[in-house]
This record gives C-alpha cells, sequence and structure tokens, in this order.
C-alpha cells in the first residue's frame, strides 16, 4: 500500500516532539534542562505562526541536508528520504537548507555557502518576499531545535547533539543573532545583485 502523507505540520510536530523530549531524557537519566530550548522553539513559531496566513505554504520536505541530496560530480541529481515531508510555509525548507549547507557540521556560518546557495535558489526561480526573510532566522531555530531533538532521541552519542546545541547558543544569544541576520541579508543582497 502507499504510505499516507501526514496531515500534521511541522510546527505541530515541532510541538508535540519538544513535549515528549523531558521524559525521553528522564528515561535516559539525563540531567538536562530543555526549557531554553523550549522557549526558543516558543518564541520562534509563534513569531511564524503569527504569520502563517501571509506566507506561500505548500508541501515542503523539511530534512534537506547534505545526507539526503545525491550529488553526481558537483550537481545535484536527487533528493530523498521524504518521511518528514509536511504542509507548512515553504520558508521552512530553504531555512533547513540554509542551517545545514551554511553551517555545515558546525555553528559556523559561511557566508561562501550561503551566497552560493541563495544564487542558486533565485537562478532556479525561487522568490523569497520580505516577510520570509525576516522570519529566515526564526525558521532556523526551530530546525534546529527539532535535529537537537532528533539527536538526543535517536542518536545521542552523535556529535550533530553538540553542534546543534551550540547553534542554538548562537541565535539565543542577541549580539551574534543580529551578526548572523546581518550577515544573512548580505548574502541575499549578494544573490540577488548576481541574479541580474
Amino acid at each position: 500500500p502507499d504510505p499516507e502523507l501526514s496531515t500534521e505540520t511541522f510546527i505541530e510536530r515541532g510541538n508535540q516532539i519538544l513535549v515528549d523530549l523531558e521524559p525521553d531524557l528522564q528515561k535516559r537519566g539525563w540531567d538536562l534542562d530543555i526549557s531554553e530550548v523550549w522557549n526558543q522553539w516558543q518564541e520562534s513559531s509563534c513569531l511564524i505562526q503569527k504569520h502563517c496566513t501571509e506566507l506561500p505554504t505548500g508541501l515542503i520536505h523539511a530534512d534537506a541536508w547534505p545526507a539526503n541530496i545525491k550529488c553526481q560530480k558537483e550537481e545535484a541529481v536527487a533528493l530523498m528520504d521524504f518521511d518528514d515531508c509536511c504542509y507548512e510555509p515553504r520558508l521552512f525548507d530553504l531555512a533547513v537548507v540554509l542551517l545545514e549547507f551554511s553551517m555545515f557540521e558546525s555553528a559556523k556560518f559561511d557566508t561562501g555557502l550561503a551566497t552560493a546557495l541563495f544564487s542558486g535558489f533565485f537562478a532556479a526561480g525561487g522568490k523569497l518576499t520580505d516577510l520570509e526573510q525576516s522570519l529566515l532566522l526564526p525558521a532556523m531555530e526551530m530546525a534546529c531545535a527539532l535535529f537537537l531533538e532528533y539527536y538526543i532521541v535517536q542518536e545521542p552519542e552523535c556529535f550533530f547533539t553538540l553542534i546543534n546545541l551550540n547553534r542554538l547558543n548562537l541565535f539565543a544569544d542577541s549580539q551574534k543573532r543580529a551578526d548572523l541576520e546581518a550577515r544573512i541579508a548580505d548574502c541575499l543582497e549578494q544573490a540577488r545583485k548576481g541574479k541580474r
């Protein structure tokens, strides 16, 4: 039989995952305070939900990171692993890709990779409204919180757990967050100039 597409949204999934995280941590005997992760998720998701009706929405992949993209030579030829697909603002797919490619296996933002990503996005006909641009960082933060939960529960010894904790710490620091927002805006401007 064909698998059924989940009607659960990215935000609903995240809310449930984070509610379930504390009992999972207790079962493992981990003493990890997730209140800051929960607060970051809540602030970002509330901001995006406030504007949900204004955002282009559709079916999203929700897990497009390097391990799920097959390449031949220097060209992406296939996208795999569709079990996280859901219906949500399309902004989330761009945020996940930006998070996982421009901060590849680290909490450091690579402006060259981000500019190249945005250049390819625009060259392929992608559009990004001012509102979507203003919500990119909160969407990245939400994706990061979900990935952290996944690695804590599914692969607790994986180094991605620490990477996502470091990323969330970066997003929580107001000065570093403002710097990252400015760098993302600069990358977008450079990519748009290159498109013309």
